[in-house]
């Protein structure tokens, strides 16, 4: 594979790592919420039409806002179906096999992404499956390569040199920022709240909580000029830490 179609699969599973953040509801991340299943029903596909193929008997739904992940503009839907992520996973790569584009496949828990790389028409797209509770959640989303001007990272204190980005997320309002760094979770949760502190973020009365899972992972929140913000980190089994910021309007 060429040398700027790896970087592009490699920034292709950070776009696919804050979709999913996004969009399936992690905890540390809450950009959205994937619709009802009333709503799923009845409304009909949207942005990705005539990208990705119409999966029998499960209509895709767009999920509405505004979503930038690393300045670019990105579009989503999603839809539930019976059957196993393995098998939504596989007719999505064989619909994408027939073009002339990149594909990676990618292990999730409980189910698999498909990250697809396309030059020609200049986009990126990622398809997640994943079972829950009896069904399988897809949620297929898309971009164009070209970059914004949109700089997430101002938003944010100044932050540790040894903190590498994952991604950068906004949802209108609301930001999030991911990123990991390889140290012990407890240390960096310390220096960076020292660091808001330092920027003027005032710590809220329910400052801080653990969070379930892992050897260790807490939640921080401050308050500043009406805006709150939301610092997670866990650590990972591999030693290192993981850490979300999210920034969005709100009251002490």
């Amino acid at each position: 594979m060429r040398t700027a179609a790896g970087r592009m699969l490699r920034a292709s599973r950070r776009l696919a790592f804050a979709i999913g953040v996004s969009i399936v509801g992690l905890a540390w991340a809450a950009i959205g919420q994937v619709p009802s299943r009333a709503v799923a029903a009845s409304a009909a596909e949207g942005p990705d039409e005539g990208i990705f193929p119409a999966y029998p008997g499960a209509p895709a739904v767009s999920v509405g806002g505004e979503l930038r992940v690393d300045g670019r503009r990105v579009s989503t839907t999603t839809f539930r179906t019976r059957a196993a992520p393995a098998d939504v996973i596989a007719f999505h790569r064989r619909h994408f096999e027939a073009l002339p584009v990149d594909i990676v496949e990618s292990a999730l828990p409980d189910g698999s992404a498909l990250f697809v790389l396309d030059v020609r028409e200049g986009r990126r797209a990622v398809v997640t499956a994943r079972a829950t509770a009896g069904v399988t959640e897809v949620i297929r989303g898309w971009s164009p390569l070209e970059m914004d001007d949109a700089d997430g990272a101002a938003r944010l204190p100044a932050l540790p040199d040894d903190v590498l980005a994952i991604s950068v997320v906004d949802d209108g309002p609301a930001h999030t920022w991911t990123g990991h760094a390889r140290r012990d979770a407890v240390s960096l949760l310390g220096e960076l709240s020292w660091r808001f502190t330092k920027a003027g973020w005032e710590p809220t009365p329910d400052a801080a909580h653990d969070d379930p899972g892992g050897d260790f992972g807490r939640t921080v929140r401050f308050f500043r000029e009406g805006k709150s913000a939301t610092l997670s980190v866990w650590s990972t089994p591999e030693g290192g830490a993981l850490v979300a910021i999210r920034i969005l309007p709100g009251e002490r």
